[in-house]
């Protein structure tokens, strides 16, 4: 796409918006709008994070859109915004104002969450489940898990379990997918998506459940990021295949940048972001620091049923090794060790080690053998909700994102602007209105976008593409009958 005509559009439409002002007599002038229709107009107010104040009303509303018809200058116009762009909102016309210190923080602006349908009175516990899979981060995402959320709100849950199995392959890396990767890949820097989507949990459901559920980690796979997230809930079950890791290499992060201190100072800072996690569920954050630092030291003893951690390697047959100091030579682990999940450079946690510190409460296979370990098996309703189609939609979205961003470019280029007066405003309409397609798309998938891929190559900025629509309208009021 690197040499298609439209990356000589944005230079072509912003050479025209020049002509425009240079040319201001081939344009009425507007008539300026009364005070009357723009006290009517000003109804409603958006804040953006950056402190923008925009006024005008409100004509759609979506989990991740807001639009809005301004006036400028005189001249109508219709706009979007995307929630997490969003400060609050006023309406004025409304019974009060939603400001994002009422709801929640990330990815929505904060509204009155509608109250839930009330659950039967059948005495019995209501149960949903939420299957997190995929790529963690990019399928595993906070848009999808709040809707799914918001749906088992609404359906009255007093359960809700997140059956975590995340894609652990070497298609994180642009491979094929069909590769496992080892346990210790350095992935510690994808606590910053955790950071994204835990809030949906330990901020939003406080917030807006009357009666707060129990949150429940069931982890097949938690590795990379998604071992963070199930440290916020201090109910975690594996899977006998189980296993939570993933994060190590803090300790050779920013390796030949600056000095040691400001390297440390960095590395800390991180690792206190991972000790929050853990310590919101409870969880001995010695444990994360195994998990993490290649450079780190840790063993234990089993006490009276209680695991005694010691910062050092085993003295005796009594005491477990979890990770050792890989950053010397000496207990470096071999290749074939890292591959079969066998180091310890780094602590994976796998079903019989986590039971011992305390992360996991058992190992269970089936949810029903789950619902029996919570001892809610005899009394219990599991509610058909719309979790697992929620997260599919999602998922496939993302898939799909490349060719639809391709398409909708293809379309807007192949939209003709020529004829008579109607012909060139429906032809520069339909331009806009595919822009603001494109931009509808890239703004309801950019939370699970790596930045550095936002756009993809070859395409322009959300920026340019808002660019391009205000030349359009300014291309418009100069257009003479």
């Amino acid at each position: 796409m690197k040499n298609t005509t439209w990356l000589r559009t944005p230079a072509l439409v912003i050479s025209a918006a020049v002509m425009v002002v240079a040319a201001p007599a081939a344009a009425s002038p507007a008539r300026p709008a009364s005070p009357r229709t723009l006290a009517a107009l000003a109804e409603d107010v958006i804040v953006l994070k950056d402190g923008t104040r925009i006024t005008g009303t409100i004509i759609e509303e979506t989990d991740e859109l807001v639009t809005m018809r301004i006036k400028v200058a005189g001249i109508a116009a219709v706009t979007t915004y995307a929630r997490d762009q969003i400060a609050s909102i006023t309406r004025t016309s409304g019974p009060e104002e939603v400001s994002a210190s009422k709801g929640p923080a990330i990815g929505s602006i904060a509204r009155v969450a509608p109250k839930p349908t009330p659950a039967p009175d059948d005495g019995k516990v209501r149960v949903y489940v939420i299957p997190l899979e995929g790529v963690f981060g990019r399928d595993i995402s906070q848009t999808p898990m709040r809707q799914a959320i918001a749906d088992a709100r609404k359906k009255g849950a007093d359960y809700l379990i997140f059956k975590l199995n995340n894609d652990w392959s070497d298609g994180l890396l642009g491979g094929l997918g069909e590769t496992e990767l080892p346990d210790d890949m350095e992935a510690f820097d994808q606590l910053f998506r955790t950071e994204e989507i835990e809030p949906v949990i330990t901020k939003e459901i406080p917030k807006e459940w009357e009666k707060q559920p129990r949150i429940v980690f069931w982890v097949r796979n938690a590795m990379g990021g998604g071992a963070f997230l199930p440290l916020i809930s201090d109910t975690i079950y594996f899977h006998s295949e189980g296993r939570m890791g993933g994060i190590g290499g803090i300790a050779q992060l920013f390796e030949g940048i600056g000095d040691e201190v400001v390297r440390e100072k960095q590395r800390s800072l991180r690792m206190g972001h991972a000790h929050g996690m853990a310590i919101q569920g409870g969880y001995d954050t010695r444990v994360v620091d195994a998990m993490a630092r290649m450079d780190y030291v840790l063993s234990y003893a089993m006490v009276g049923g209680e695991p005694v951690f010691f910062e050092r390697l085993p003295e005796g047959n009594h005491e477990t090794l979890l990770s050792d100091n890989g950053m010397l030579k000496e207990y470096a682990d071999a290749m074939e060790d890292r591959v079969r999940g066998r180091g310890n450079d780094v602590l994976t946690l796998k079903p019989g080690v986590a039971r011992d510190l305390g992360i996991s409460k058992g190992t269970v296979d089936t949810l029903d053998d789950l619902l029996f370990e919570l001892e809610i098996h005899r009394n219990y309703v599991l509610i058909d909700g719309r979790a697992e189609d929620i997260m599919k939609q999602w998922r496939d979205g993302m898939h799909d994102y490349p060719r639809n961003l391709r398409r909708l470019w293809i379309e807007f280029e192949q939209i003709a602007v020529r004829g008579d007066f109607n012909e060139r405003k429906k032809g520069r309409g339909a331009k806009m209105g595919k822009l603001r397609q494109i931009k509808r798309l890239c703004q309801k998938f950019i939370e699970a976008i790596d930045p550095r891929q936002v756009p993809p190559e070859g395409y322009p900025p959300i920026s340019q593409v808002n660019l391009m629509i205000e030349v359009f309208k300014l291309q418009q009021l100069a257009d003479q009958k």
